[in-house]
Parts: structure tokens; C-alpha cells; sequence
């Protein structure tokens, strides 16, 4: 799917109120989240790759403040690179 922000999809599905846009960025794809409850959210994710998810998630799944939760399931790079290919295939089939 795509808004004026960009390409995304939901990153849990049966919430609509968050949203995980996906881009390909220098070291690859990159993702940033936003949230319509919660529109802090888009300014405090910034456009992180996959090796800086990883490196937080091992940290945050660890602290027992958060009692293991892993967040790694909500960055799909299957579901990102699909995105990008139909962006990219739409784009060049409009030319």
C-alpha cells in the first residue's frame, strides 16, 4: 500500500492504527513506524536498517522491563522487498 508518506504495510494485522513504511536506503531497506494514536511515534522512529533493528531488539528483548517482548516481527523484509519490486515494476509499466 502507499500514502503520501510512502510505501507500507500493517505491522500487526489487525491493528490499522499502525503503520510500517519500508524504503530502500543506503544499506538497505529501511523502515520507519507511525501510529495514528500516537503521532510522536513518526518523529521519534526515525528510517532504521535492518542491523540497527537487530542490535535494539537484542537489547530490548534482554531488559527485563519489557519481559522479552520481541519486536523483530514487526520488520518484514520479505513483505518490504515484495513492496519495493511492485512499486518499481508499477512505475516503469506507467512509462
Amino acid at each position: 500500500m502507499k500514502d503520501e508518506r510512502g510505501l507500507y504495510y500493517y505491522p500487526a494485522l489487525p491493528q490499522k492504527n499502525e503503520r510500517m513504511y519500508v524504503r530502500r536506503g543506503a544499506t538497505g531497506i529501511e523502515f520507519r513506524l507511525w501510529n495514528s494514536e500516537n503521532p510522536k511515534v513518526w518523529d521519534n522512529h526515525l528510517w532504521l536498517d535492518m542491523a540497527t533493528i537487530k542490535k535494539a531488539a537484542a537489547m530490548y528483548i534482554t531488559n527485563p522491563d519489557y519481559k522479552g517482548r520481541n519486536p523483530l516481527p514487526l520488520y518484514d523484509v520479505g513483505i518490504a522487498e515484495r513492496l519495493i519490486k511492485d512499486e518499481q515494476n508499477a512505475n516503469q509499466d506507467s512509462k
